[in-house]
């Protein structure tokens, strides 16, 4: 609805502004709840996920607040790591408690964000997309295909296993290659 949705526009630029200002994405994260349990009160709970990588190192670290995990795709391996370390919703405790996580992305590593919409999709018969369908999907591409080849094809085995029905939450993908 039109609340929500000027809801997330405006947390999304808060917390992009604590991202800029804050120690990493922990502390990003628990500067967006701030804002948003004292400031806003409006009742409005959300998920984040915030990532850094740096580009020479390779070093990616990571905080969950709510949000479905990260996942990591190692180069030429046909498997997905959860990046798991997930806390509360932001909005919901007046203090976060997350921390941020870290590993180092190799060449060719890549790194998968997602919103629950992917595996919430329903085939007609009400059965979920699920995970083990999307781990597939990513897995199938572990050793072929860009980043942009990846995300149309999970969107393309969403939708044909709802076979086209309009989702009933958001679908969002996002793979990140580390190419040096």
């Amino acid at each position: 609805g039109i609340a929500a949705a000027l809801m997330m526009a405006f947390s999304r630029a808060v917390l992009r502004a604590a991202s800029y200002n804050g120690t990493g994405p922990a502390d990003a994260l628990r500067r967006t709840n701030r804002v948003l349990t004292d400031d806003v009160r409006s009742g409005l709970l959300l998920t984040a996920v915030a990532v850094e990588l740096d580009e020479r190192s390779g070093r990616l670290r990571w905080a969950c607040g709510g949000h479905e995990p990260p996942f990591l795709l190692r180069a030429g391996r046909r498997s997905v790591r959860e990046l798991s370390a997930t806390g509360p919703m932001l909005g919901m405790l007046d203090r976060l408690v997350v921390r941020d996580r870290s590993v180092t992305m190799r060449p060719g590593d890549r790194l998968v964000l997602w919103t629950d919409g992917v595996t919430d999709a329903r085939h007609p018969d009400g059965e979920r997309f699920g995970e083990a369908r999307f781990r597939q999907v990513l897995c199938d591409h572990a050793v072929t295909g860009d980043p942009e080849t990846v995300v149309a094809d999970v969107m393309a085995a969403a939708r044909a296993w709802s076979a086209g029905a309009e989702p009933a939450d958001d679908i969002t993908v996002v793979v990140i290659e580390r190419t040096s």
